[in-house]
C-alpha cells in the first residue's frame, strides 16, 4: 500500500491537502490551455491511483474540476482573478463534501490565496514548468 493520507481514513484535511500538492508538483506537465493542464491532472491522479471524480456537481452552478474521494476539491486556473477563485472555491468549502480545496494553475496570484475558506484549508499550486 502507498503511504500516502490520500489513501488514510480519517486523515487531518490539511495532510491530505499538502500530500495531493506534493504529488502533483511531482509531475511535469505540458500544456497549452487549462483543459490541457486538467487533462494532465486527470492523468497525475489516475497513474498514483487516486481516487476522483471530475467535474463533480456539488450544486447546479458549483462543479469543482476534480474532487477527490478524500474531499479534496481541485480547481484548475490558468486565467481569471484571485477574487474570482476565492469566491468559487468558498462555495466549494462551504458544501459538506468537501474538506479542503487546492487551487491548481499559472497565475502569479496562486501563491496569495488564504489559508482558509469556510474554516476548510485552501492551498494554492503554481505550475510554471512546460507550459508551450
Amino acid at each position: 500500500m502507498i503511504d500516502s493520507p490520500l489513501f488514510e481514513q480519517h486523515v487531518e484535511p490539511t495532510a491530505v491537502l499538502r500530500d495531493a500538492a506534493d504529488i502533483l508538483a511531482g509531475f511535469r506537465f505540458r500544456f497549452a490551455s487549462e483543459v490541457d493542464l486538467q487533462d494532465g491532472i486527470n492523468q497525475a491522479l489516475f497513474l498514483r491511483g487516486i481516487g476522483f471524480t471530475r467535474e463533480k456537481a456539488l450544486t447546479q452552478r458549483d462543479r469543482p474540476d476534480f474532487l477527490l474521494s478524500t474531499g479534496v476539491a481541485i480547481e484548475v486556473k490558468v486565467a481569471g482573478s484571485l477574487s474570482d477563485l476565492i469566491r468559487q472555491c468558498s462555495r466549494y468549502a462551504e458544501h459538506p463534501d468537501v474538506t479542503a480545496v487546492l487551487a491548481v494553475g499559472t497565475p502569479s496570484w496562486l501563491n496569495r490565496v488564504p489559508q482558509q475558506l469556510a474554516s476548510k484549508p485552501l492551498l494554492g499550486l503554481r505550475i510554471t514548468a512546460s507550459l508551450f
